[in-house]
């Protein structure tokens, strides 16, 4: 083979391993890149502690076929060293052992200890009590019930997931039909539709006006609130009767 040709050979392989590294680097930029851009896209990697996080709970304790109460949450974290789960946008719905009320117990987080059941909301917590009646009513026409509705506000209250009961030793403030009122500590019955207030209790008391009273001017059908205090209240929903223990 002559000189000449021996050059135009070694340039050509010299290109062509030129252009396998460089096409070889493309591909593996490109790879890097992707792989880069896949790990941007990817939900951040669970704490040490945490051993899973869920989009999404609810769970139910059941009589037969009729539910008890349900649990829903929109986020669920489960924690290796402790054996709770961190339930985010909580919401309670207890329908009781007949399935006659409707009670609504609504927080922005809880603690779920999944041994013993119980639920434990540390922030504001947000209660409204009514019949199954009654959110059926208002469910196909807002408002019709809403005069029927007990709504109550507080902080750590706990539920226990075997009894029904969910109670808090904090301040409540709660509103019912015809009146307001507050008090410290607080304990719902949710299988016996029962709220109890536990001391200091304060209410404000609107009297319904009657057919007479309603028809009459307005300067005539005016009431005066009254204002009762009380060491103790026990409210049945099922009565809408409010009992208040002495002295008053």
């Amino acid at each position: 083979m002559k000189r000449s040709e021996a050059a135009k050979y070694a340039r050509w392989s010299a290109t062509a391993a030129l252009l396998l590294a460089a096409l070889t680097a493309g591909l593996y930029a490109e790879r890097r890149w992707t792989a880069h851009r896949e790990k941007e896209k990817a939900p951040p990697p669970a704490p040490i502690n945490v051993t899973r996080l869920l989009n999404g709970i609810s769970f139910s304790k059941m009589n037969g076929d009729r539910k008890i109460f349900t649990v829903d949450a929109s986020k669920s974290t489960d924690f290796k060293d402790r054996n709770v789960s961190l339930l985010e946008d909580v919401k309670i719905t207890i329908f009781g052992m007949s399935g006659a009320r409707h009670a609504v117990i609504r927080s922005k987080s809880c603690q779920y200890e999944q041994a013993g059941g119980g639920i434990l909301c540390s922030g504001e917590v947000q209660f409204d009590l009514q019949s199954a009646a009654d959110a059926e009513r208002e469910a196909k026409g807002p408002g019709n019930a809403a005069k029927q509705k007990v709504h109550a506000e507080t902080h750590a209250v706990e539920f226990n997931r075997a009894t029904g009961l969910a109670s808090t030793k904090q301040p409540v403030k709660f509103v019912f039909p015809n009146g307001s009122g507050e008090g410290i500590g607080f304990e719902y019955l949710s299988e016996a539709g029962k709220m109890k207030l536990l001391k200091d209790v304060r209410l404000l008391l609107v009297p319904g006006l009657t057919s007479a009273a309603a028809a009459a001017p307005p300067a005539t059908a005016t009431r005066e609130p009254v204002r009762l205090t009380g060491t103790s209240l026990d409210f049945s929903r099922d009565s809408h009767v409010l009992l208040l223990h002495g002295p008053v």
